[in-house]
């Protein structure tokens, strides 16, 4: 396979062109057991008092339909204020008394999302707090911890579609959510916020990993087992997680990975490529003093700096900033020692990790709620406006003429469903293949998968099909979100499916589940995956043609 799909990311740039209309994307994504585990111990109300953290006793509460204590709130590190903002998380402050872990931390300095792109930023930088759910007499279970997607600039691990206690109860295993810092609060890169060694940006990384420690030091006294966790995450999630994967910093602190709809391999830019981003934020701020600059940067008030920046937050098309989008993670030499193809192609990374990796069929058909597709010059245009924002970002370019020419609008119902197909394949599918194939080739445990269940059999949740996000509702088993509900009884059988496959990759490294076939490995060879549906099916060469046109019409972009 051409070097060129090895440089483009499934999710990466579904979320920054989608950022564009960020309110109305995020909203419909939100809308969007080994195979016979063992039973969960029936307990009390008593499994949940006095858990003992490292920082001191913890109180959750018991649901005891589910038969699972949820803990909401818990701090993993110090509130990120101060001389602590654009700094790596510190270690939370001791506390003596119980704390009573039943409601979510706040969420981190973001817009948040909505019908309307929201004038008002909501949440607060004292954000960085995580949530445990375990079925009542845990012992040493498989941990799952959960990375919410969101481009980098919103979402939180209290989302109502990420709450824990159906896959806990349903897989039998430990389920932890985070939040981490997002927009220009976990990723803005600045000289003058540099460390020793002269690197600056990836704060919200940085915390993510602070929270990997704090599962390791603290979650056997949840009832879970340190030495088996799973790493999972959606869209910038997904994309967090398999940068994760190959950072140094992370080795033991996860088993196994789960990246949805997301791989970091179109990453390419340093921090110090970056800091010119920074730097131009820092102008719009008023910090033009460079020997001040990291002061007023540090003491500017967090919702004034978020108003201010606003046009950046998710989609830097000011044209007085950049035509890129600065806030997401970078290269900076440590936590990302090089790119990731980079990483990837030479096996610098852990290849013990076992990954599970795939996407839904209709990722793209969420970003084009609010674009005009109508006629063959709508798909041209939208697409040479979506690939100039890519190009800005990641230096990816792709021809609209050879696009046409590879996806006829006369062989689809709509010029909507041609370009649908066009960039599901372009920003999902195909680099997501190739990144399984790159971790097969260097003697990974791979296995792949392709989610095609649309939530609902009606209204704008059946027109957008297997939508990116679709399958969260079956992996965490959450029916409700936002007044819907898409509880049926051939969803509730799915989602049943999901929550075995995921629970029991996490807890033996293998997908298994009553009334699905055996799912076998990946390789380049035999590129066999998963076709998940109301009936799935082991299916073999997922988009070949797609991709090697991929692949070609790509490669030109990569090797500038």
């Amino acid at each position: 396979m051409p070097l060129g799909m090895r440089r483009i990311h499934g999710e990466g740039l579904s979320d920054m062109i989608s950022l564009k209309k960020i309110c109305l994307c995020v909203l419909a994504q939100a809308l969007l057991l080994a195979v016979c585990p063992a039973a969960p111990a029936m307990a009390s109300v008593n499994d949940c008092r006095d858990i003992p953290t490292e920082k001191g006793p913890v109180m959750g509460r018991f649901n005891e339909k589910s038969n699972v204590c949820a803990y909401k709130g818990i701090p993993y590190a110090a509130p990120p204020v101060g001389d602590l903002r654009f700094a790596p998380p510190r270690p939370a402050q001791p506390w003596t008394e119980t704390l009573k872990a039943g409601k979510y931390g706040s969420e981190c300095v973001q817009f948040p999302m909505g019908l309307a792109p929201a004038s008002e930023p909501v949440g607060s930088e004292d954000c960085l707090y995580l949530n445990v759910w375990h079925p009542a007499g845990a012992d040493r279970l498989p941990v799952m911890v959960w990375i919410h997607g969101g481009g980098f600039v919103l979402g939180s691990g209290g989302q109502e579609l990420y709450e824990g206690t159906n896959l806990a109860s349903a897989g039998n295993v430990i389920v932890v959510t985070i939040n981490y810092r997002l927009g220009p609060f976990g990723f803005l890169a600045h000289p003058a916020l540099a460390d020793a060694g002269g690197k600056t940006g990836n704060y919200g990384l940085m915390d993510m990993i602070a929270a990997l420690q704090w599962v390791h030091e603290n979650i056997a006294a949840f009832g879970g087992d340190p030495g088996n966790v799973t790493v999972f995450g959606q869209s910038a999630g997904g994309m967090a997680v398999s940068l994760l994967a190959l950072s140094p910093k992370t080795r033991g602190l996860f088993q196994k990975a789960i990246i949805q709809s997301g791989s970091a391999t179109v990453l390419k830019k340093t921090h110090v490529q970056e800091n010119a981003n920074g730097e131009k934020a820092a102008q719009r701020l008023g910090c033009t003093d460079p020997a001040q600059a990291a002061q007023c940067l540090r003491a500017a008030d967090a919702m004034a700096m978020m108003k201010t920046l606003k046009p950046s937050i998710g989609l830097m098309s000011d044209a007085e900033l950049t035509e890129g989008f600065p806030f997401h993670p970078v290269i900076d030499g440590d936590i990302i020692p090089d790119t990731p193809v980079n990483l990837l192609l030479s096996g610098n990374y852990d290849k013990s990790l076992k990954i599970m990796l795939g996407t839904t069929k209709d990722e793209a058909s969420l970003f084009l709620i609010q674009k005009k597709v109508v006629t063959g010059e709508d798909f041209k245009k939208t697409f040479e406006s979506d690939m100039k924002m890519v190009k800005a970002s990641f230096g990816i370019n792709v021809d609209s003429d050879k696009a046409l020419e590879f996806y006829p609008i006369s062989k689809y119902a709509s010029p909507r469903d041609a370009y649908n197909d066009l960039f599901t394949d372009l920003a999902f599918t195909c680099p997501t293949r190739e990144h399984a194939s790159i971790l097969a080739d260097n003697g990974g445990e791979v296995y792949l998968y392709h989610f095609l269940r649309a939530p609902s059999d009606t209204g704008m949740l059946k027109e957008l099909g297997a939508f990116h996000s679709a399958e969260l509702f079956f992996v965490f088993n959450n029916w409700k979100f936002m007044g819907m509900n898409v509880s049926t009884a051939e969803n509730r059988a799915l989602g049943a499916h999901l929550a075995a496959l995921w629970s029991s990759f996490a807890r033996t490294g293998r997908p298994e589940a009553q009334g699905v076939p055996a799912w076998p490995a990946y390789t380049r060879a035999a590129p066999q995956y998963m076709r998940l549906d109301l009936v799935s099916e082991v299916k073999s060469g997922l988009k070949t043609r797609e991709c090697e046109f991929q692949s070609a019409a790509l490669l030109d972009s990569f090797t500038q």
